[in-house]
């Protein structure tokens, strides 16, 4: 689980690297077409949509969790679930 910052750890870093390696196959970005991508620190998160309410998010409301891959030139940004990719156990609150 991440760092209580969202700060991936270092064993963190270096599975989603490894997960990067064996199944990124140096994508080209859909943007600008360069191919140097850059992985976020942290964990990111994004709040269940509640209708047509835009409520503050409150402790223990639902989230997915991401891990950010930014192109390095342009800044263009794809989230990949963190649960998908075993950066953070399914069920637990990051």
């Amino acid at each position: 689980m991440p760092e209580w910052d969202g700060r991936l750890t270092p064993a963190e870093s270096t599975r989603l690297q490894r997960w990067f390696k064996d199944h990124w196959r140096n994508q080209p970005c859909a943007i600008d077409g360069v191919r140097n991508w850059v992985t976020a620190d942290h964990v990111v998160q994004t709040p269940i949509y509640k209708g047509d309410s835009f409520e503050q998010i409150t402790q223990g409301d639902l989230t997915y969790v991401y891990i950010a891959f930014i192109c390095a030139n342009c800044g263009h940004t794809l989230f990949v679930n963190a649960t998908a990719i075993g950066i953070i156990e399914k069920g637990t609150n990051g």
